[in-house]
């Protein structure tokens, strides 16, 4: 698991596994935003995000590809695309900017 800081929003953890997965850090007044693409053709990807979820169904998931799989949680965001404007358009939403 690699913990780094992202842009001064909170911080970023990447879960390889899903034993990384359920020791991310927990942090109860924070949101937990989980970053995906084409989640349905990587089965240990969909393994991760479902142990995430399952210890944390607040989590948000958002698809950078396909929206073909909708893994569970608080909600789904879908951008059908992975490009950096898709990324920055997603994270304006979430952040609670209006387009």
């Amino acid at each position: 698991m690699l913990d780094r800081p992202a842009a001064g929003q909170g911080s970023v953890s990447r879960a390889t596994n899903a034993d990384d997965a359920v020791s991310l850090p927990h942090h109860p007044d924070h949101d937990l935003v989980l970053v995906v693409r084409d989640l349905y053709r990587h089965p240990r990807a969909r393994a991760v995000v479902a142990a995430v979820i399952a210890t944390r169904p607040d989590a948000v998931a958002v698809e950078l590809g396909l929206p073909v799989l909708d893994p569970g949680g608080r909600a789904w965001v879908t951008t059908r695309g992975a490009s950096r404007a898709a990324a920055d358009a997603v994270t304006r939403r979430l952040l609670g900017a209006t387009p």
